[in-house]
């Protein structure tokens, strides 16, 4: 049964990508990459705070809004699954630019102090 509800969700998504139609998938992402960038900005983040932010992002996005529910339809589970990962995409961009090997450095020597 489980194989048959992916084998149609996946039918499902090639059709609408087949006719042209809005990509439920693509929507979310381009959704949660701006939730995510919008929070960073609204809370005034810095690189100190990529740890925190990644924290902050999962009980927000991916455990809060993003959640799959029960009455999600197809269309509600693929937007959810690309905000989800629109999210992580973006949390993972401040990981990676904040957490360098020499912004590391600094933040060891800023709490050394």
């Amino acid at each position: 049964l489980q194989s048959a509800l992916i084998l149609a969700t996946i039918l499902s998504a090639t059709i609408v990508k087949a006719q042209g139609w809005p990509d439920p998938y693509d929507e979310g992402k381009t959704e949660g990459k701006q939730k995510a960038e919008q929070k960073w900005v609204d809370d005034d983040n810095t690189c100190s705070d990529a740890w925190d932010f990644d924290e902050d992002c999962d009980v927000e996005f991916i455990e809060g809004t993003y959640a799959d529910e029960p009455d999600d339809n197809w269309e509600g589970e693929l937007f959810k699954e690309g905000a989800r990962d629109g999210v992580l995409e973006v949390v993972e961009k401040y990981q990676q630019d904040c957490l360098d090997a020499d912004e590391c450095g600094r933040l060891g020597w800023a709490a050394a102090k």
